[in-house]
């Protein structure tokens, strides 16, 4: 995860026998600053590292190895359709409370913990802007202080 082609990396092995990836000593020529201020906090965007012609080449990889893996001819799969930035019309946002702190937001890489935050370079800001209204809705909700059971 978050490497590229060409980089020097510092990686160990876990226990379960996954590598981590510990630091990057030299990066990759292909390698971009992602544009989002969450980039490894938030586990929906792993690529966002990737030059544009990395990715592309990523993807269309991918599309040809299931063409292939379902036994049809990937002669047809040439091409990327791309969109643009904050285009994505669909999220799933997480919710948490704790001690009476609220947070919506998405789950961090391999976890159930929320990462709290309203920007999002892959989802519309339209979609992006209702994440604090559900925020402040929840926190209202909460039981007023004198409540008993």
């Amino acid at each position: 995860s978050y490497t590229c082609p060409g980089d020097e990396v510092e990686a160990v092995s876990t226990q379960s026998g996954k590598v981590s990836l510990e630091k990057i000593i030299h990066p990759s020529a292909q390698r971009q600053t992602p544009p989002c201020k969450h980039f490894t906090l938030c586990g929906g965007c792993s690529l966002q590292h990737l030059s544009p012609d990395l990715y592309r080449d990523f993807k269309i990889r991918l599309a040809q190895n299931a063409v292939q893996g379902a036994g049809y001819d990937t002669a047809n799969v040439s091409a990327l359709y791309e969109v643009g930035p904050q285009s994505r019309r669909r999220a799933e946002f997480k919710i948490s409370v704790q001690k009476g702190v609220v947070r919506v937001g998405f789950y961090a890489p391999q976890s159930h913990q929320v990462v709290a935050g309203a920007e999002c370079k892959v989802v519309t800001p339209r979609i992006m802007s209702v994440l604090i209204k559900i925020e402040t809705l929840i926190a209202s909700l909460k039981k007023p202080a004198d409540y008993q059971e």
